[in-house]
This record gives C-alpha cells, sequence and structure tokens, in this order.
C-alpha cells in the first residue's frame, strides 16, 4: 500500500523503505487510514466508498483530500527533523 499511495502523493518519501510515510500514515484516524486504503489500496472508486459510508462522493472527495494534505504537511515534518 505505502509504494502504491506514495506514487499518486505529492511527497517522495525520502528513505527507500517508506518507513516517514508508514510513520505518517499510523498518525491517521480510522476513518482517514481506511479512506487511504479503500483508494490506495483496494482501489475502490469513490461512489463505492460513499456508499460504504453512506455519504455522498462529494464528502469522500473532500476527506480524501483533506486526508492526503494532512499525509503531506506530516511528511514534509518528518523532513524538517
Amino acid at each position: 500500500m505505502l509504494e502504491q499511495y506514495a506514487q499518486y502523493s505529492e511527497v517522495e518519501p525520502i528513505l527507500a523503505d517508506y518507513s516517514g510515510l508508514q510513520r505518517a500514515l499510523e498518525k491517521l484516524n480510522d476513518y482517514q487510514s481506511a479512506l487511504i486504503v479503500l483508494y490506495y489500496d483496494d482501489r475502490k472508486h469513490i461512489d463505492d466508498i460513499a456508499m460504504i459510508y453512506d455519504v455522498s462522493s462529494s464528502k469522500i472527495k473532500v476527506d480524501l483530500y483533506r486526508t492526503r494534505q494532512q499525509l503531506k504537511d506530516i511528511m514534509m515534518g518528518y523532513e524538517n527533523e
């Protein structure tokens, strides 16, 4: 999953083992983690994820965007350490 997320992410993990990305993913709440897994690992379509959570596709898009931004911010913090 980490390699697939990194492929679509604007953040390039510095370490080949993706440890920074793994640590960042662990900081997400359960819902955010599930969104990332469903979208990137299970390759579910936005509409399918929306059906799972019984919410609109727009909400899933916004939540995925915010989750990616949060991951980006966390990853940028690791780069500055």
